[in-house]
């Protein structure tokens, strides 16, 4: 099946909760090439934030794209997974943010579709420094990994060491697993239930559970900042459980 034709059924839900005119994505994207080259990087040998970046940069260095492309590279994404592991293109998709959030500070949020993938896509809104991103749809590990600032919103639920690290900015989700803001700076995560272990060797910042705290299951191991459920304090400062 083409990819128009998917567009024209199966996304059609999500271009109405997106909310933004989603450009129909080419049957091959040009996005995906420098995505391929990206893949060949050793990545054993450096930081992959910090390859990716780099890569990135030379890649795409006489190449422009808008916001839209990155959603519409996106789109393509359910057909690239039936034949190469994509599971490292979260990487990817928060360096084309943030490199052109830089250039051109852009406020209308970035839009990362997910919904129809089958592979959980990690380190989504990886170091995000000023941007609004919005997912639509479930993520797996690591989204919002050392954000400095902006504003990450899942329209779904994410998976372990959501704002792993994080030192500022908002970062808000539906149901989180293990280690929610585990090694936490600063900034603030909102999520309506986590799993067991949230907060561990948080020094700063806020972590807001909707649900109830149940002392059975909701351990922490922090130094600092405040964790609060169903809008009550429960931990603060350097204060155990």
């Amino acid at each position: 099946m083409k990819l128009n034709d998917i567009l024209k059924t199966e996304y059609a839900d999500v271009k109405e909760n997106a909310q933004i005119d989603i450009q129909v994505a080419e049957e091959e994207h040009f996005l995906i090439e420098p995505f391929l080259q990206y893949l060949k990087i050793d990545k054993s040998k450096g930081m992959i934030y910090e390859l990716a970046t780099w890569t990135v940069q030379i890649i795409l260095d006489k190449t422009s794209y808008t916001q839209k492309d990155i959603t519409t590279f996106c789109l393509s994404l359910p057909l690239l997974e039936k034949k190469i592991d994509i599971s490292d293109v979260g990487v990817f998709l928060s360096t084309l943010v943030n490199n052109h959030y830089e250039k051109t500070k852009e406020t209308k949020p970035y839009i990362l579709i997910t919904q129809l993938l089958e592979t959980k896509l990690q380190y989504l809104g990886w170091h995000t420094r000023g941007a609004e991103i919005e997912i639509i749809g479930d993520a797996g590990n690591n989204v919002g990994m050392e954000m400095v600032s902006g504003k990450i919103v899942v329209k779904g639920n994410v998976d372990l060491l959501c704002g792993n690290s994080m030192s500022g900015g908002t970062l808000i989700a539906e149901k989180s697993g293990r280690s929610l803001g585990s090694f936490m700076n600063g900034g603030k995560i909102f999520v309506k239930d986590t799993d067991f272990g949230c907060g561990t060797h948080m020094t700063r910042g806020e972590i807001h559970i909707a649900r109830e705290y149940n002392p059975l299951i909701d351990t922490h191991n922090s130094y600092g900042g405040k964790i609060y459920y169903a809008n009550k304090l429960i931990f603060s400062k350097g204060d155990k459980i």
